[in-house]
């Protein structure tokens, strides 16, 4: 059945799996990501095709253009895709980043960084302000200032440093990798990407996740598939990848769920998974395997699976695909 603007908005956080591959859905998306103050005020282009004059715009202006331009039956899909395109790259000129010192540096931090990469794991409960609490506010071990002092100095100031560095590391080893899918010619990025979606892909919009082989996972096929070592549990993966991804999506926080159609890149170092976070550095090595698979992809794969939370349940129909990288 067809769907006004209204009603693909409403859609769009209660029924986003089934509502996004509707041909209005999937229209509603790519006005919504088209449409919002940073790619008007980036794209020279995109002004000039909505016929709007400044760079400065109030929520009930974007909403007004974006149903406007939903509502306009001369625009067609594939206006909006080349729209989308043009305003990505105008935005992405605009953000001046210096790929290859960033390429340089991150490369850096991934050969000389394993000390920053312990203290980041070690950081209490992934959060320093929690860190800190818990281990030099609350705890009854430290009494005297002096030996306040002595443990920031020894034992905060390296946790604080590496939990910097691994972060930046991580925000822009994954803003490289996107940058690999978006520029990819038979991928339309999302000119701002929106909640569930990161880029569309035959016609499907897609929500990229770059992640390792987590542990739960690992744990989960040695009670569910007698698989008792990291080789084997590699192997399987790699004959079944569908598996981790249902199991990603059966084991997310139900305060972050999400039933968007995912383009999963799971990085693995075959020799030492704990290594596994190295290889966000190693761009060359994911563009290969990236560009291979978005050359040559006819379509995404269908997977249903089930979750049961207090607020969220149900079964799940969504488009996926897992790239493995070794």
């Amino acid at each position: 059945m067809p769907y006004d603007y209204a009603a693909c908005d409403r859609l769009y956080q209660t029924q986003f799996s089934s509502m996004s591959l509707t041909p209005d859905g999937l229209r509603y998306l790519k006005v919504r990501s088209l449409i919002d103050r940073e790619p008007l005020a980036a794209s020279r282009s995109l002004r000039r095709w909505l016929n709007v004059q400044g760079r400065r715009f109030n929520r009930q202006m974007i909403e007004q253009l974006r149903v406007q331009v939903f509502n306009d039956a001369d625009i067609a899909s594939a206006d909006l895709d080349a729209q989308l395109r043009t305003a990505y790259q105008e935005i992405e000129a605009a953000r001046g980043w210096k790929v290859r010192t960033l390429e340089r540096s991150l490369r850096q931090v991934s050969r000389t960084g394993d000390e920053h990469w312990q203290a980041w794991n070690s950081v209490y409960r992934d959060d320093v302000r929690a860190h800190i609490q818990h281990r030099f506010v609350r705890t009854p071990d430290i009494q005297d200032y002096s030996e306040l002092l002595r443990r920031i100095d020894r034992d905060l100031d390296p946790v604080v440093k590496g939990y910097t560095v691994i972060s930046w590391y991580n925000q822009w080893t994954s803003a490289l990798i996107e940058r690999i899918v978006f520029s990819h010619r038979r991928v339309v990025p999302a000119a701002r990407r929106i909640d569930k979606v990161d880029f569309f892909f035959l016609d499907v919009p897609v929500d990229l996740k770059v992640t390792f082989l987590p542990q739960g996972y690992l744990t989960h096929l040695r009670r569910q598939a007698q698989i008792r070592d990291a080789a084997t549990a590699i192997a399987h993966l790699k004959r079944r990848p569908l598996d981790l991804a249902q199991w990603l999506y059966e084991n997310q926080g139900e305060a972050r769920f999400s039933d968007s159609h995912r383009l999963f890149i799971v990085l693995v170092n075959e020799r030492d998974l704990e290594q596994s976070w190295k290889l966000k550095s190693d761009l060359s090595r994911i563009k290969k395997v990236v560009n291979a698979y978005l050359n040559d992809a006819q379509q995404l794969r269908s997977l249903t699976w089930s979750f049961r939370g207090q607020r969220v349940s149900g079964a799940f129909t969504t488009y996926v695909d897992v790239l493995v990288v070794t």
